[in-house]
């Protein structure tokens, strides 16, 4: 199974791994199937410390939801290597998010009595939606989201309490003007902050008027006045959204969102599915939802979004992305051709640094985002010239985590 998206040139895209399939199972399968899926998953990985970035992060849920089951102490026995501490992983996880959720607590208290509007998504608004069931999803920093005109004066609401910009490259960004989040922390604490005026990657203001309707049909916490929570429809078009990050994608990380997405779905009424169906045309993100239902489908995890099948735009769009989807493609050849392009692209070099001198960035700004093209086209280049003249890399780290396949004709 596959995930794909549309690049500048060709498409990219990334395969789920044979381990995160039988995890991604293992966490919503009927409790008939967990007994086999778990014999399956460690007949593939020898010992814990085998296990993949996403499997490691999500054992805690599936070793949660064993014992919740009473199915522990029998299906422990079957890994084979360093299970000895896998009965202590959610109550590590429990305590650890305990951690994250007593600075969220701290943050609400700060915006409400600075009288901001607030929402926390993605892994801390789930814990605060869903309480303790939502305690074993592992949640490494905290997104808050502001509204659009109250973004710069929360950023200096958190500097003035000992929050830092964290790292160069947000202090650049910040110069810069017209971002749409940024990262600060606490050094004291060791938690991050993604805080956010847009849901979705914005260059300009065009997520303005869908942020006012996302804003409006939020609901006020019964815990904070000014702290709200987002539609159900909102925070499956946030998850829909996270999957096709490239950066979760070289990180491994998109799977915990499809995970997100298939929960969402399943607490979504009849009514909010038919509404998140122009949600998904508001924000392009059609194609991405129809490929992520199609891994769950994959994985024969049952959904209660049948009604959505109802609408002929989406009916269409599913037939029209099964021709997009090509598997028969000679990977060298058509890498071979992408090192010619990167190679000898020059007017597409001529044309950024035009749009630099027509848009000059802060220095710090230029020079971090040169240094980063450089990098990723330098690394690309060599392991397509590698892969087109059978040179076999020294293992290493890569850009790309070897996750991403960037294929110049789909």
């Amino acid at each position: 199974m596959r995930l794909i998206q549309k690049a500048p040139i060709g498409i990219v895209l990334v395969e789920l791994d044979s381990q995160e399939c039988l995890m991604l199972r293992l966490l919503m399968c009927p409790e008939s199937q967990i007994k086999d899926i778990w014999v399956k998953l460690w007949e593939k990985v020898p010992d814990y410390e085998a296990l993949h970035f996403f499997c490691k992060d999500f054992m805690p849920t599936v070793v949660a939801r064993l014992n919740r089951l009473g199915l522990l102490d029998e299906l422990l026995p079957v890994v084979k290597g360093n299970r000895h501490f896998m009965r202590g992983l959610p109550k590590f996880i429990w305590l650890k998010n305990q951690l994250i959720l007593r600075e969220a607590h701290q943050l609400a208290s700060l915006f409400t009595n600075a009288g901001f509007d607030f929402a926390f998504f993605k892994g801390v608004g789930r814990m605060f939606e869903l309480g303790g069931s939502g305690l074993y999803r592992i949640s490494r920093d905290i997104d808050v989201l502001v509204p659009w005109d109250q973004f710069d004066e929360s950023i200096d609401l958190l500097l003035k309490n000992k929050w830092e910009i964290k790292g160069p490259a947000n202090q650049a960004v910040k110069s810069i003007g017209r971002i749409n989040s940024i990262t600060l922390c606490n050094p004291m604490q060791g938690v991050d902050i993604d805080l956010h005026r847009s849901l979705f990657h914005d260059a300009g203001n065009d997520c303005l008027p869908l942020m006012n309707h996302i804003w409006s049909r939020a609901k006020v916490s019964t815990s904070h006045k000014h702290l709200y929570i987002l539609s159900r429809r909102d925070q499956l078009l946030v998850a829909i959204h996270s999957t096709f990050n490239l950066f979760n994608w070289e990180t491994s990380q998109f799977c915990k969102y499809i995970y997100d997405a298939a929960q969402i779905l399943q607490e979504m009424n009849e009514e909010e599915l038919n509404a998140f169906a122009q949600d998904l045309v508001i924000v392009k993100l059609n194609s991405q939802f129809i490929q992520t239902i199609r891994v769950l489908e994959g994985l024969d995890i049952s959904l209660a979004w049948e009604s959505l099948r109802k609408n002929r735009e989406l009916a269409d769009l599913e037939n029209s992305l099964a021709n997009y989807l090509g598997d028969d493609k000679n990977e060298i050849a058509i890498q071979g051709m992408l090192a010619m392009k990167l190679i000898g692209w020059c007017g597409t070099v001529n044309l950024f640094f035009s749009a630099i001198k027509k848009n000059p960035f802060h220095t710090a700004a230029y020079i971090y985002l040169f240094t980063k093209v450089i990098r990723v086209i330098s690394k690309l280049s060599k392991s397509v010239y590698c892969s087109v003249f059978s040179i076999k890399e020294k293992a290493g780290p890569s850009i790309f985590k070897n996750r991403l396949r960037w294929y110049l004709f789909s």
